[in-house]
């Protein structure tokens, strides 16, 4: 009985090794091929590798400047429009919340120019 058994497994498992060998066959080339085909990267010169990333960082922080410039310009206009309707109420702190946005958003709008004028 435990002959048969064992002989049912094996019928079984039969196909499913050729199958195993395959994918590790595969993986093995996967891995070898990945390996193998690495490629050294060497700088030509140290002031073009120097050029490349202040360039790069450059156009990082005029992105960063427009969008902080951008937002500073909407919370001014949000800020006017607040303490527009501040005035037609009682409240004055609502009023000095309107105004504290509207100094916020001007030094929003120049931030780029502070940091610039900070660096030099």
């Amino acid at each position: 009985m435990k002959k048969r058994s064992m002989e049912k497994v094996m019928k079984f498992l039969k196909p499913r090794r050729k199958v195993c060998k395959r994918a590790i066959l595969v993986l093995g080339l996967v891995a070898v091929n990945f390996c193998l085909t690495t490629m050294p990267v060497f700088a030509s010169t140290a002031s073009s590798g120097a050029d490349l990333v202040t360039t790069k960082i450059g156009l990082l922080f005029d992105i960063i400047a427009a969008f902080v410039s951008s937002y500073g310009g909407i919370q001014v206009l949000w800020g006017v429009f607040e303490w527009g309707n501040a005035t037609n109420t009682q409240d004055g702190m609502m009023q000095s919340m309107a105004v504290k946005r509207i100094g916020g958003g001007l030094i929003e709008v120049i931030a780029s120019q502070l940091v610039a004028v900070l660096i030099a």
